[in-house]
């Protein structure tokens, strides 16, 4: 039998033609459809194992050994003191950090109600999350044309990218790049649908807009995003249909923006701070490209040869005879070089319209979740940026003379990304390291605090004092008024609770003539810890206070600053 099920006797030649051309118009079209899905399918299924097996290869590690951080904390506190998943959602959508989203709220809600206080799982979840997205990105460049090559490297290195690595290692950052993939898949389900007929399609298109507005509401880092998809469309497809659906891409982006401007506490910038925003975000843009997307990293790429190379590849472009082999391969790499700026600029839209500073590319650890969505846009334009000055100068040396074959420039061009991928990774794990020395201290701490204190009556205030407020710049162990917070509140079950990193205070802790008094920018609004239902604890010495009037907090501060 041959591999179709059919006996090895030939039929005869007529017979054979009218069974093929009966198989060509019944299975024909089916056929091609089922390949067509099959082999789509097949990569994505593909694309999605190899992001996994980048970023657990890269982050296992981190997430066998790190932990909470920050808002983390805050999360499983009212997680483990809120009554039901109904009152958790609540709960979360009340406090500042989420800025009254509620989306937000019920995500993290459903985080932490799934995982419970396990930091590992959610660290795990982090990376699923951050593979998922790199996912999205292969698919939609495959779907706008990109080689499976040309996709790979820009998935991968948006997985890699060192300047935006707080979304992989901090689990509450993780919702930031949910957001995107929701925001991706609905990009990808409007190309989907501009390809369907009918009901299908009406269904497809209902389904990107509501990914839309998911996303936006969820947290509004794409809204230059889908204001741009319709260029998407245009990229791909003719005809009226593309208008009417950017139309509603717009009104939904609208829409979700004004909902979210009504029940949210951001606060927004006039127009003269935005337009000083843009400065400052196009200034760290800048340094960050010349650092070669890693924020502490040195000066590796002058800007001006950068530019001066740039020119002149676009000039070369055009006056390059068409009999040139590298003039295809250079006019692409400016293609991808434009089209990665256009990218990294909408990517930094949704900051411009805060009046804070904070929000900058060149921010490290915490801070560095600003590249959320850049890093899409710098796993595109460096890249380009070697294919440009790789394929200019061969196409010189071509038109001088010299020959040189086009898997040459190809060589070269992945030889540059593999040393480009190399550092960051380099990069990513000397960060990854900070970041588990943090969790090390931040365990080390609360462990401290339940071997020195029983459970506490409620209202107690803990202040802990030995231990650093962060690892590496914005990289905290303890050092907000909800972290401690959190972490205490989950340990003894008890939301009433109030820790106090003691180095946090940069001004330091006061003995008031009534209460215990942290003194430093956060803590400026703080009324003090009462004396009588406050507490000093020694992470390093294992040691703990009761701090009942000033005389006995001046005492013991002594001996905790010795």
């Amino acid at each position: 039998m041959s591999a179709g099920g059919a006996t090895d006797a030939p039929a005869a030649p007529g017979e054979a033609g009218r069974l093929a051309a009966v198989a060509s118009l019944v299975r024909g079209p089916l056929v091609e459809r089922m390949g067509v899905v099959g082999a789509a399918r097949s990569e994505a299924l593909l694309a999605g194992f190899v992001s996994l097996v980048v970023g657990f290869g890269l982050y296992g590690v981190h997430v066998a050994r790190g932990g909470f951080t920050l808002d983390d904390w805050l999360y499983s506190s009212l997680r483990a003191n809120g009554g039901g998943f109904v009152d958790t959602v609540r709960a979360l959508d009340d406090t500042p950090v989420t800025g009254g989203r509620s989306l937000a709220a019920f995500y993290f809600a459903v985080e932490h109600s799934v995982f419970g206080g396990h930091p590992a799982l959610h660290l795990a979840w982090a990376i699923v999350v951050a593979s998922a997205a790199a996912t999205a990105v292969f698919l939609l460049l495959r779907a706008l044309g990109l080689t499976r090559p040309e996709a790979t490297v820009v998935a991968v290195l948006a997985l890699l990218f060192p300047a935006s690595d707080s979304t992989r290692l901090w689990p509450a950052a993780a919702q930031g790049l949910f957001t995107l993939t929701v925001f991706l898949a609905g990009v990808l389900l409007a190309l989907t649908a501009f390809r369907s007929r009918g009901r299908r399609a009406l269904a497809l298109h209902a389904a990107s807009l509501a990914c839309y507005a998911v996303s936006l509401v969820e947290y509004e880092i794409a809204i230059a995003g889908v204001a741009l998809a319709g260029l998407l469309y245009l990229v791909r497809f003719r005809g009226s249909a593309v208008g009417t659906r950017w139309l509603l891409d717009i009104g939904v982006a609208v829409a979700a923006v004004a909902y979210v401007d009504a029940t949210t506490t951001k606060s927004v910038a006039g127009l003269s701070r935005q337009t000083e925003r843009v400065r400052e975000i196009e200034g760290g843009a800048r340094t960050l490209l010349a650092h070669g997307g890693i924020a502490d990293g040195a000066h590796t790429v002058p800007l001006p040869l950068v530019a001066a190379v740039v020119v002149a590849a676009v000039a070369a472009a055009f006056l390059l005879s068409p009999a040139n082999v590298f003039r295809p391969l250079l006019r692409r790499s400016l293609v991808l070089l434009g089209a990665g700026i256009v990218v990294t600029a909408a990517a930094y839209v949704s900051f411009v319209g805060t009046s804070d500073s904070f929000y900058v590319p060149t921010r490290l650890g915490i801070g560095n979740r600003t590249n959320l969505a850049a890093a899409v846009g710098y796993a595109i334009v460096l890249p380009a940026l070697i294919a440009v000055g790789v394929t200019l100068v061969l196409a010189l040396v071509r038109a001088g003379g010299l020959g040189a074959p086009v898997r040459v420039a190809h060589a070269v061009v992945l030889a540059g990304v593999v040393v480009l991928a190399v550092a960051w990774v380099a990069a990513d794990v000397r960060s990854a390291r900070n970041w588990d020395r943090a969790a090390v201290l931040a365990r080390r701490t609360v462990a401290a605090v339940d071997a020195t204190v029983p459970k506490p009556p409620a209202g107690t205030t803990v202040v802990a004092f030995g231990v650093p407020t962060e690892t590496a710049p914005l990289v905290p162990v303890f050092f907000a008024s909800w972290d401690l917070t959190g972490a205490l509140g989950a340990l003894w079950r008890d939301d009433s609770v109030f820790g106090i990193p003691a180095a946090s205070a940069e001004k330091g802790i006061h003995c008031g003539d009534r209460a215990v008094e942290p003194r430093g920018f956060q803590w400026d609004s703080y009324p003090g810890a009462r004396y009588g239902r406050t507490i000093f604890v020694d992470v390093s010495k294992r040691a703990a206070v009761a701090v009942g009037s000033a005389a006995a907090c001046r005492s013991a501060l002594a001996r905790m600053t010795r």
